[in-house]
């Protein structure tokens, strides 16, 4: 992807808070019109970087462009660039439309186009009805897209959102995650969302950046870090996957129980080095294998109904389990479900078993 394609690239960031380091040696391109997420757990470096991007922080070292220009030195107020934090930090006293001119009366924006573009902006996020409304008398949801129409209205080259749905319960910031989806696509400006929340970047992101401990892990859409993790950190954070130890052999890997599983082991983990074999709950199957697939024998040892799907922990070996995700179909409800204690078969094609790098 060439920097004419980009809205931020950042090279060779660093930033340190003393003798510790936030964000080690940072690369990462953000296109044009995508909506990218900054994905990780608490301290790995994800709202830092944010913070960089728009001027909050100075790199100690790197530089960040913002579409093909270094703004490293340019201050907050002067980057084109818009920040929706988690409080929204609306003004109370003011209706919504004037919350959302705030920032274009403060530009000197002629009234007749603060007019338009602040119609334009409620009827977007479906609040038109509510313009002279104050923000107590919202709903969480609503005061979000408040927050976001104010920020939106300056028409920024990039849009930050520092995990702007923490405060929300759940079925609220599920059907906000769509709503946010919706939105970056109508208006085509650049997202750069931070999480922690896994489920939030594969349901939102075009492109994710997973971070830990201030390093960049992976960088992909949702199926390249669900489906093909770099590392056994990205695959045990990003969803739930069965990880074993385990030792590389030449056609597969043995677990310290002695037992020998295939999986193609990557031409450039050698023989004998430590590893981690990991496979998905979904791609396992429970009952008689199929042609072509991987298959063991174990116990069930406990057993989990979630309404649509049951949880099984199979012990595949000594200190080796594994989780299977079952439907919950009508020839697998009530008597008919595994018991714990019983015997089975756990299954799986050879090609959902990774190995990864410890």
């Amino acid at each position: 992807m060439s920097d004419a394609d980009l809205t931020i690239a950042l090279r060779g960031v660093v930033k340190r808070f003393g003798d510790q380091y936030a964000v080690k040696r940072l690369d990462l391109d953000i296109a044009k019109g995508s909506f990218f997420s900054i994905l990780g757990p608490s301290g790995c470096g994800k709202t830092t970087t944010l913070r960089m991007i728009a001027g909050f922080e100075q790199p100690d070292e790197g530089h960040i462009l913002l579409e093909g220009q270094p703004v490293e030195d340019v201050p907050p107020y002067r980057r084109n660039v818009n920040t929706v934090f988690q409080s929204y930090a609306l003004f109370e006293h003011l209706s919504l439309f004037e919350n959302i001119a705030f920032g274009l009366r403060r530009k000197k924006v002629a009234k007749a186009e603060i007019t338009r573009r602040v119609g334009e902006m409620l009827e977007l996020v479906r609040l038109s009805d509510r313009a002279k409304a104050k923000p107590r008398q919202l709903s969480g949801g609503q005061r979000q897209r408040v927050a976001l129409a104010r920020a939106l209205v300056n028409l920024p080259a990039v849009l930050l959102l520092d995990e702007p749905l923490g405060a929300l319960d759940l079925q609220l910031r599920k059907t906000m995650q769509l709503e946010l989806k919706h939105i970056q696509r109508e208006v085509g400006i650049t997202f750069v969302y931070v999480t922690h929340d896994q489920e939030e970047a594969l349901t939102m992101s075009d492109s994710i950046a997973v971070m830990n401990l201030g390093e960049l892990q992976q960088v992909g859409n949702a199926e390249d870090v669900y489906e093909r993790p770099a590392n056994s950190f990205v695959a045990q954070f990003i969803g739930i996957s069965n990880l074993l130890d385990a030792t590389a052999e030449r056609d597969g890997v043995k677990l310290a129980s002695g037992l020998s599983l295939p999986a193609a082991v990557p031409a450039d983990i050698a023989p004998g080095s430590s590893v981690c074999l990991s496979i998905r709950p979904e791609k396992l199957a429970l009952g008689p294998p199929g042609d072509g697939r991987v298959s063991v024998e174990g116990t069930i040892v406990e057993s989990v109904y979630m309404g649509t799907v049951t949880h099984y922990v199979i012990e595949i070996a000594p200190a080796a389990r594994m989780i299977a995700v079952a439907q919950n179909t009508e020839d697998a409800s009530g008597g008919n479900r595994p018991a714990v204690g019983s015997r089975a078969t756990l299954s799986w094609r050879a090609e959902h078993a990774l190995v990864l790098a410890s």
